[in-house]
């Protein structure tokens, strides 16, 4: 009894991988796709960090401005013209106030203008982090 063998074909024709220049090729293109990705996850960053600074800074100015007007109007208490500053340390962060007073053309009412600046350095560039306009009354 004699068995059979299938005739073994060994072809040089018949690819068996991928080539260098293919590999090559999916290399760059995973790099650029790479680079776009990395690049808007950066981007994303920092707006995010921006977005608090500015909630924070908001948050700042409002109390600023809340405790002026929860004053009782009485003459003394009454808010004089003039610019104030004052350090503020909110969620691990120095903030830097700067409240100006100014008349308006009503004796009783004053402008009041309430800027935050994320510090002392920020101050110099004269860039606020958010600015608050109010106005108070005198009663």
């Amino acid at each position: 009894m004699t068995i059979m063998r299938a005739p073994r074909h060994v072809s040089a024709a018949i690819p068996t991988g991928f080539t260098l220049i293919e590999i090559l090729i999916a290399l760059a293109v995973f790099a650029v796709v790479s680079t776009a990705l990395i690049t808007n996850a950066t981007q994303h960053v920092s707006q995010t960090g921006l977005l608090r600074d500015k909630t924070i800074a908001h948050w700042i100015a409002l109390n600023e401005l809340s405790q002026i007007k929860s004053n009782i109007r009485l003459e003394e208490n009454y808010p004089q013209t003039g610019t104030t500053q004052s350090e503020i340390n909110m969620l691990f962060t120095d903030w830097l106030v700067e409240v100006e007073v100014s008349a308006t053309e009503n004796d009783n009412v004053r402008r009041i203008t309430v800027d935050v600046f994320r510090d002392e350095f920020d101050r110099d560039e004269d860039y606020s982090m958010f600015t608050l306009v109010s106005f108070v009354g005198k009663y």
